[in-house]
């Protein structure tokens, strides 16, 4: 086959034929794309691509292009279930090639064919728990609803999928993802711990693969304190602080305001020192004092019952009563108990001791 290829390249190229080969496909999650080599054609040169489908259809699809590839998406019909192969045919001037197709292709993983297109499997996020790992990803079928490989798809195709992870106790179980969910979302759980927890994730929508994708996540798994804890009583012994806070600035002035009602109306609006609770204050104290000893001198009673009147003061005898008191005062301190009761005068040293102008002297003598 090589050997005719070669040969046709070489005889056209002597007389002037063009040749057409290497038609290929290539396909992936969001178009298909069909590319051909073709030698000796002329600028206005055109090629005539029809889509061939496994499943017969009432019409060709045909179309005409000018370029060396050509995006055949939007003319791929029913792909969740079909095998397509692509026409290629050069027409330059009056003379058309042969038409040369292309390898077998489909999206249908089911069936027998040269190229197999697939979907790329969406970024996966782990999300730590408990002794388990939260895997979470954007829903596929919403991700390529518009794409070729999804474009017919209902309301009742889902996706299946299994998350397998590397620890071999743990049994894959196949997960489901309907269209309508935006995310799709599976526990896997890990009862060892480990220095790495690594997942692989793979599934199927109708025959459709969707290539398998791996993650891992470094770590620890043990449970931890939710930081709810911490938050709920702090947040509540602020707001109690917050309360009582309000209610000691409240409280004081809906008295005040109660205590001034019960004055009468001439005393509301003065000044609120005049309402005010009276403070204890310190008065100004003696620290020394000066204790003088008075005597006092029984009356003199006469024989014939009546009782003798003092006579008149005078400012001379000032000085004997003087002395007699300074006398009394040294017999005192002496030991010597006096017959009558004496009586102490508390004298402030800071006056001239006491006033001796008033002092009543009625025994000294005048």
């Amino acid at each position: 086959m090589p050997g005719v290829i070669y040969l046709l390249f070489v005889t056209g190229c002597f007389f002037g034929v063009p040749v057409l080969s290497g038609v290929n496909v290539t396909c992936d999650s969001y178009s298909v794309l069909v590319d051909w080599n073709f030698e000796g054609f002329s600028p206005d040169a055109e090629f005539i691509l029809e889509v061939v489908p496994n499943i017969p259809l009432p019409e060709k699809v045909q179309f005409p292009t000018r370029s060396r590839s050509y995006n055949i998406s939007k003319h791929l019909q029913d792909t969740g279930y079909n095998l397509f192969i692509v026409k290629v045919t050069a027409r330059n001037s009056n003379n058309e090639t042969k038409s040369e197709n292309s390898p077998k292709f489909t999206f249908d993983d089911a069936q027998n064919a040269d190229i197999k297109c697939e979907l790329e499997f969406p970024t996966i996020d782990l999300i730590p728990g408990d002794h388990q790992l939260t895997v979470k990803f954007r829903n596929p079928l919403q991700l390529y609803r518009h794409t070729p490989a999804l474009r017919n798809i209902t309301d009742r195709d889902q996706l299946r999928y299994e998350v397998i992870s590397d620890e071999p106790s743990i049994q894959k179980a196949e997960q489901e993802c309907r269209l309508e969910d935006d995310t799709c979302e599976s526990n896997v759980l890990f009862p060892k711990e480990k220095e790495h927890y690594c997942i692989t994730v793979s599934g199927w929508i109708r025959h459709t693969k969707v290539k398998e994708n791996r993650k891992c996540y470094s770590g620890s798994l043990k449970p931890s304190i939710p930081i709810t804890v911490y938050i709920i009583p702090l947040l509540v012994l602020f707001i109690f602080t917050l309360i009582m806070v309000i209610l000691c600035k409240l409280i004081p002035k809906k008295m005040k305001k109660e205590d001034l009602t019960k004055f009468p109306p001439f005393l509301v609006n003065k000044d609120m020192h005049l309402i005010l609770p009276l403070k204890m204050e310190k008065e100004p104290v003696v620290e020394k004092l000066l204790f003088i000893p008075v005597t006092k001198i029984p009356l003199i009673v006469d024989t014939t019952g009546s009782t003798a009147q003092p006579e008149t003061r005078s400012s001379q005898s000032l000085d004997s009563c003087v002395s007699l008191i300074g006398e009394n005062s040294r017999n005192e301190s002496d030991g010597d108990e006096l017959e009558e009761t004496t009586v102490h005068e508390f004298v402030d040293p800071y006056t001239n001791a006491m006033n001796m102008s008033d002092y009543d002297c009625a025994h000294c003598p005048i």
